[in-house]
């Protein structure tokens, strides 16, 4: 009894002082470990106060930028910066502290490991009458919150005025905060409009010299194109949220800009977590669109006359029974050159069109000089192979989700192929009864089939087998080989779920479709060893 006396005054000086650590909170200089707790100080604190619904901090600050905040459920957002010496124990701020509010930190360390497995930190703010208990989610992807009319906004596709703030963690980024006004709204087809996690469009602007409203031209997260659009990608029906980034990536890597003008046709995406009007809206994809700003010609650029983009924007089962008239309005015209004389670039695409449906063989055929890029065309009909791409490419043969692009070089008209939507890749199966009209690996490994059926490099197929197995083998030795992809994959793994953010997504969106977090990319990286095992056998076959 004599020790549990002489212990009680001590446990109490204890808590005087580790709630006195956390009482002096004053500058920027304050690590957040130096506020950190016991649970018997914790409980001390509350037993002494009252809770409160109250909002006790206007704001939070690590390291000198303030948290994003989600009042929904109580939790500070903080985006650590790579590199950075103090990420691991930041220095901490109250916004607009008067001197009466401090915060304690009660629970959770940031490591790599907790940032993993979406485990937030527990503080308390308390004044001398009540406290308030928060969250402070950590995660190594950079934040983005859009403000604007949200409700209005989903199930169409109006345009709704925005302000969206962007916090940029690369540790290479000129600018780590960026504010923008603009344009957003809802994009995609049918099925992708119905899911409660839409995805979007932001068109952003900025005011000219003279007090006008224009596109604003700037890079996002490092990527190389200065645009004023941008994607933001959902990635709800596919269960590992990787396989639309990660094609776009392998066609950009190793397809795109292999042609004769060297158009650098492909896009990239760059992960981060999504904030709407401030609601935590999980993990997206930031991209730009394909689009006739991305058809520039690099090369032979003296004989370019003009640039005409075709985006195949409808279709249905019945396209190819359709009138030729109908058929060719299922084709968006893209760009300045195309919309200045649309008459002569639907007629071009129609002519091209009729050669290809025709599948007359051999150049000799091709119709008043346009021909395809044949380096372009195999390479569109071998990736298209490699990821199963089912929206690429329907049973009845007509392709879909392609952009097309006709370069005039005078008397010289060159077509070019260029994939886009790929979320249906690599064994995922469109079904319409189904969760999410998504089946997760419904397609095997060794199935060939999803090829390009009118695609004109198949006219090569039965006199020239030997190009498509030399480029293929090319390929397979650099971007398509094993260790290459199992880099890509890496980093893929790495912002996906070393990050948190899809266990914060799946809590987000419970009904979207998903996996045991714990396998991470395993299953994923297992059946694309055995989709590119399957295209070595296919390649054999066609060399015997």
């Amino acid at each position: 009894m004599r020790g549990q006396n002489f212990l009680r005054p001590l446990l109490f000086l204890c808590t005087i002082i580790a709630l006195s650590a956390a009482v002096f909170l004053r500058s920027d200089r304050t690590h957040l470990s130096t506020l950190s707790i016991s649970p018997e100080a914790a409980e001390e604190l509350r037993s002494t106060r009252s809770e409160t619904d109250l909002r006790l901090l206007s704001g939070l600050s690590f390291n000198g930028y303030k948290l994003f905040y989600d009042d929904t459920d109580a939790a500070f957002y903080y985006s650590l910066v790579e590199n950075d010496s103090d990420a691991y124990d930041p220095f901490v701020h109250i916004n607009g502290n008067s001197g009466k509010v401090r915060i304690a930190l009660t629970g959770g360390v940031i490591s790599p490991e907790s940032i993993g497995q979406a485990l937030p930190l527990q503080i308390i703010a308390y004044d001398d009458r009540v406290y308030r208990e928060y969250r402070i989610c950590c995660t190594t992807l950079p934040l983005m919150n859009i403000e604007s009319e949200i409700e209005s906004i989903h199930g169409t596709q109006k345009d709704r005025d925005l302000k969206m703030t962007l916090f940029d963690n690369r540790a290479e980024a000129r600018q780590r905060l960026i504010r923008m006004e603009g344009l957003v709204h809802v994009r995609g087809n049918v099925s992708t409009t119905v899911f409660p996690k839409q995805a979007y469009k932001m068109t952003l602007s900025e005011l000219s010299p003279g007090k006008h409203s224009r596109e604003a031209d700037l890079s996002l997260l490092g990527m190389p194109r200065e645009d004023g659009e941008w994607l933001l990608y959902a990635g709800y029906n596919d269960q590992e949220r990787v396989r639309n980034v990660f094609s776009s990536e392998l066609w950009n890597q190793s397809c795109a800009g292999e042609n004769e003008f060297a158009i650098q046709n492909g896009m990239e995406y760059r992960y981060l977590e999504l904030f709407m009007n401030g609601k935590y809206w999980g993990l997206y994809a930031l991209g730009y669109p394909l689009d006739y700003k991305q058809m520039t010609p690099q090369r032979n650029t003296e004989k370019v006359q003009a640039v005409y983009v075709y985006k195949k924007s409808f279709w249905n089962e019945t396209w190819s029974d359709l009138p030729e008239e109908l058929q060719m309005r299922d084709f968006e015209i893209r760009g300045r050159d195309a919309l200045a004389d649309e008459t002569r670039a639907r007629a071009l695409l129609a002519e091209y069109d009729r050669w290809v449906r025709e599948g007359a063989p051999g150049a000799a055929s091709e119709p008043s000089g346009v021909r395809t890029d044949l380096g372009n065309a195999v390479d569109i009909w071998l990736y298209v192979a490699l990821v199963q791409g089912m929206d690429t490419v329907e049973e009845s043969g007509d392709f879909v989700n392609m952009f097309l692009t006709l370069v005039d070089a005078g008397e010289d008209l060159v077509m070019l192929y260029t994939p886009w939507d790929l979320d249906l890749t690599w064994g995922n199966l469109r079904r319409a009864k189904v969760l999410n009209t998504t089946i997760p690996y419904g397609i095997s490994a060794e199935d060939n089939s999803y090829i390009m059926k009118r695609n004109p490099a198949n006219f090569m197929l039965t006199e020239d087998a030997g190009t498509f197995i030399s480029r293929y083998r090319e390929l397979r030795q650099d971007s398509w080989s094993e260790t290459r992809i199992d880099r890509m994959l890496d980093e893929y793994e790495k912002a996906i779920f070393d990050s948190g953010a899809y266990l914060r997504d799946i809590g987000k969106w419970p009904d979207s479709s998903q996996q045991d977090p714990a396998l991470k990319l395993t299953l994923f990286r297992s059946y694309i060893h055995q989709r590119l095992t399957a295209m070595d056998d296919f390649a054999s076959s066609l060399a015997d």
